[in-house]
């Protein structure tokens, strides 16, 4: 489970999106997974903050969208991402579903766990600020060292 300031969450995102409305993202402190599927089937959520259980869990069930190619536009170190290369039960190649956003300034202040994934929910069409939110994350990780 995922634990997370709200306020201090929403003012991280507003510093990429100042529009925060229409990005829905949520955390599963107080989700199920029964919760999750509804909202995800509803069209209600757009990204997820998870932890490595729940991230495997969505990434192999197909939940999550490929980040590999934003990962090589941003030079995100694969190493560093390796726990989150997996494939999923339509792939015949492992892709990157999710990456390990503890270490991102715009993820780390508000949460509360050690580690936490970032992933973004698998659409015909990628909410517009949902997507400027997920590659501000990998702009700043590929700043970590």
């Amino acid at each position: 489970t995922i634990k997370y300031d709200s306020a201090v969450f929403e003012t991280k995102v507003k510093e990429v999106v100042p529009d925060v409305h229409g990005i829905s993202m949520k955390s599963f402190e107080n989700l199920n997974y029964e919760g999750f599927l509804a909202m995800y089937i509803a069209g209600d959520l757009d990204m997820v903050m998870v932890d490595a259980e729940y991230y495997e869990q969505f990434a192999k069930q197909g939940y999550l969208m490929d980040l590999d190619n934003l990962a090589k536009e941003y030079g995100i170190d694969l190493k560093k991402q390796q726990d989150y290369i997996v494939k999923d039960e339509d792939d015949e190649e492992p892709h990157l579903y999710g990456v390990d956003a503890s270490d991102c300034p715009l993820v780390k202040d508000a949460v509360l766990n050690d580690s936490v994934v970032v992933g973004v929910l698998r659409r015909k069409e990628v909410n517009e600020k949902a997507e400027i939110y997920i590659e501000k994350i990998f702009e700043q990780l590929s700043k970590v060292k």
